[in-house]
């Protein structure tokens, strides 16, 4: 499979339309190339199938586009890491999973027991 194609099938598959992520996912294809990519957006579809993943703060769950990226995000490749601009300490959030770790399933919220 070509790149071209490999975009394209991604996009079907995890439900991109928008512009930038479009452009984000042909940079990963380009970068990882399209086998790796493609096993990227499997295995995002499969953590969708057990139930999704949360955003960090808790609040809702990611699209099937944000857990690929997420995964890529996730990846040992300083490539890929260039795509996404760094974030100030003070701005930072822990979003992205260490660099070979996997991410973990998502935990309910804490809440202070009531008086």
């Amino acid at each position: 499979m070509d790149r071209a194609e490999a975009v394209t099938t991604i996009a079907q598959k995890l439900g991109e339309v928008e512009r930038e992520p479009l452009k984000k996912l042909k940079a990963v294809v380009r970068i990882l190339g399209p086998e790796k990519t493609l096993a990227l957006c499997e295995k995002a579809l499969e953590v969708e199938q057990q139930g999704g993943m949360m955003i960090q703060d808790g609040s809702r769950r990611r699209t099937p586009g944000g857990v690929f990226f997420y995964l890529v995000r996730g990846s040992n490749n300083k490539k890929v890491h260039r795509l996404w601009p760094q974030r100030t300490p003070e701005s930072a959030t822990p979003d992205t999973p260490p660099a070979g770790e996997e991410p973990q399933p998502p935990q309910p919220p804490h809440t202070l027991p009531q008086p």
